[in-house]
């Protein structure tokens, strides 16, 4: 089941095939942190944008991975920023959503 929910979030993102450098002044921790908010407060086209600059980031920290690799790892990642919110307390959307607005709204990658 986590394996075809991982296949069906990289096709839904259709992550960006070529790294760029950052357009984020967040670390890559807390670069995942808000993309896993933006996830699950179902702000999708914000979501599109963050899962994206998350993606370059790691293409550019793994530039031996494949494009598949890279996809994988980074949805994973994704997955377990959102585990780490949950266990934090944030399990709703207005929990996440609230979290995204304080902590991640003024970042947002370009």
């Amino acid at each position: 089941m986590k394996k075809i929910l991982l296949s069906l979030l990289v096709l839904v993102v259709g992550f960006d095939s070529s790294a760029k450098q950052p357009t984020t002044s967040l670390d890559i921790t807390d670069t995942a942190l808000c993309t896993a908010a933006a996830m699950k407060s179902q702000r999708f086209n914000v979501y599109d944008i963050w899962a994206n600059e998350l993606h370059n980031r790691y293409a550019l920290i793994f530039s031996q991975k494949s494009q598949k690799e890279l996809d994988e790892y980074t949805t994973e990642r994704i997955f377990d920023k959102k585990r780490a919110l949950e266990r934090k307390g944030y399990t709703t959307k207005p929990a996440f959503l609230k979290f995204y607005n304080q902590n991640c709204k003024g970042f947002e990658p370009k």
